[in-house]
């Protein structure tokens, strides 16, 4: 008998760098057959590595057994979550159901720890986030692994494969690498296996992006941030008007925390059409995508660069509900500074806080926009990110703090140098993290696809008739290669 996991995460833009709270309100909650879904909780452990701590949580899973046969076995997949709540969705939707359906698979989904209604604390204190990290997120699923073993009473020879999208694409693979007697094989789509305190090749990978639409499109761009900066040494009112802030920014001019604040907020809206171009959210397209934003960008009926900016910012905005830019650094803050799990501004799910802290304990990965051209302009700082940290969690959370937590992470995980066989790593060339991915492999028994075109994670969505012939080739290639490792030989 076969078993495959499937690990996954839906993320939105306030995770990986850029720390935006905002809300993506047009996704797709429902499934469209959901009568062979259940949703059942699971007696995890809170503490794997200490054998005298015996506290227990409740880890909420989904299942979905219509395409397994028990009379002759077969694969299972097991999506685990990442920094986000785990949809019902996903368990009837998606290139994994088509996968599933192919190999008849028993489909699983684990919640991540501290994410969605899988709360291993009774609140997000520093002390209670303590639990949150990595290697307690692995041991979940090894011990999730461990048990659904014995409750279905899978033989010894039973074959686990783990799948992952973005930070569960890095769990897919550090699954492998670090509990291989579990763990058959890995897709790891989009992954970011790099941590890093300073991220600049966020923003200049979106840059590159949006150039190949034309170099007038980015021209603009830069003409219009360096207007931004001109009017905040000058007429700084008219930004009010201009981007429709919520706050009076010449109260803020001192205070560049506000100022740096309002740059990381525009540049996401050019970011989030990078990262999210063309993908299909369950029949949802979002209307920021590379084509749309630079055909504002230049339309010059729409009035100057900066003009053009903020409507690109107001285009984003329609898909968060947002009536006004929040620039002020005390607000947001206040959302990560939230110890409850739930939020009254990003609704039933409150995903925040605990990746915020795993940013500053594990990746960093802290935007900035130090580097040439300079086209979003110089406001974006590594000391921006830090102070968050030191902030948010204390005076002991500083630089020298999260260079050594950095250095740890890739230390265990090996970073791009992973040495690592029956792993496949999927990259977008659009996407803004695919530098701090694998583009190739030191072991001939790892696989990458680098899908020119796709931003991130594109193959992991459901196919559409919009995909791009290489992203197609891409979702056949990932099938070839489980089929290869589920031969019996292997």
């Amino acid at each position: 008998m076969i078993v495959l996991i499937f690990i996954f995460l839906i993320q939105e833009l306030y995770s990986y760098g850029m720390g935006d709270y905002r809300t993506y309100t047009h996704r797709n909650d429902g499934a469209s057959n959901n009568s062979h879904v259940t949703i059942e909780w699971f007696t995890q452990i809170l503490d794997h590595f200490n054998p005298v701590d015996d506290r227990k949580w409740q880890q909420r899973f989904f299942t979905n057994n219509q395409f397994y046969d028990h009379s002759t076995g077969g694969p299972v997949f097991l999506m685990i979550g990442g920094e986000d709540e785990a949809y019902i969705t996903w368990m009837t939707q998606g290139a994994w159901i088509d996968y599933a359906k192919k190999f008849k698979a028993f489909c699983f989904q684990l919640e991540h720890r501290y994410y969605g209604k899988s709360h291993a604390t009774k609140d997000l204190s520093i002390a209670k986030l303590r639990y949150l990290n990595v290697e307690q997120a692995l041991a979940d699923s090894a011990q999730f692994i461990f048990e659904m073993n014995k409750k279905y009473q899978f033989p010894a020879n039973t074959k686990w494969i783990v799948f992952g999208g973005s930070y569960s694409g890095s769990l897919a693979a550090w699954m492998r690498l670090k509990y291989p007697h579990l763990v058959y094989g890995a897709v790891s789509s989009s992954s970011i296996l790099l941590a890093v305190v300073e991220y600049s090749g966020y923003l200049k990978t979106t840059y590159e992006s949006l150039k190949t639409y034309s170099n007038k499109c980015v021209d603009a761009i830069q003409e219009g941030f360096f207007k931004i900066d001109s009017l905040l040494h000058g007429d700084s009112k008219s930004l009010n008007k201009i981007f429709q802030l919520c706050d009076p920014i010449e109260e803020s001019l001192n205070n560049t925390k506000d100022i740096q604040n309002l740059h990381r907020i525009l540049v996401g809206s050019f970011v989030e059409a990078a990262r999210f171009n063309n993908i299909n959210e369950f029949g949802s397209f979002r209307n920021t995508t590379i084509n749309s934003v630079c055909n504002i960008m230049e339309n010059k009926k729409l009035g100057s660069p900066i003009d053009r900016v903020a409507a690109v910012n107001r285009l984003s905005q329609s898909n968060y509900g947002q009536n006004c830019v929040d620039f002020k650094y005390k607000n947001m803050l206040d959302f990560y500074g939230n110890i409850s799990y739930s939020n009254e501004t990003c609704g039933k799910t409150y995903a925040g806080r605990p990746y915020k802290y795993q940013e500053c304990t594990q990746f960093g990965h802290g935007l900035s926009s130090a580097f040439e051209p300079p086209v979003f302009g110089n406001h974006l700082s590594i000391e921006f990110f830090t102070q968050v940290c030191v902030d948010l969690f204390g005076p002991e959370f500083n630089s020298t703090f999260i260079q050594k937590a950095v250095d740890r992470t890739n230390m265990f995980y090996g970073g791009l140098d992973i040495d690592i066989t029956r792993v496949i790593f999927i990259q977008g060339s659009i996407d803004p993290w695919h530098p701090l991915g694998l583009l190739k492999t030191r072991n001939p028994k790892a696989h990458v696809i680098f899908i020119n075109g796709t931003a991130h994670m594109a193959d992991f969505y459901p196919k559409s008739d919009k995909d791009l012939p290489q992203l197609t080739a891409a979702r056949e290639q990932i099938v070839k290669y489980i089929s290869e490792w589920l031969k019996p030989k292997n």
